[in-house]
């Protein structure tokens, strides 16, 4: 093996696991997204036809 494929073979596993580290991030936030719309719509899905019945009970326009 060469000195220069000895040098890429040592410096290509930290790009390779950085590469990694970045897509497992944007994975992460994609989730995070994802369930916070999720909740807000199964928010407006159950407590705002309940918060509509109870408006006029309540004297809330």
């Amino acid at each position: 093996m060469s000195k220069a494929m000895g040098k890429l073979a040592t410096t290509r596993p930290d790009a390779l696991f950085d590469r990694i580290v970045s897509i497992l991030e944007q994975a992460r936030g994609n989730v995070l997204r994802t369930v916070n719309t999720s909740m807000v719509t199964a928010y407006w899905r159950w407590v705002g036809p309940i918060r509509l019945l109870k408006a006029p009970i309540l004297g809330i326009d």
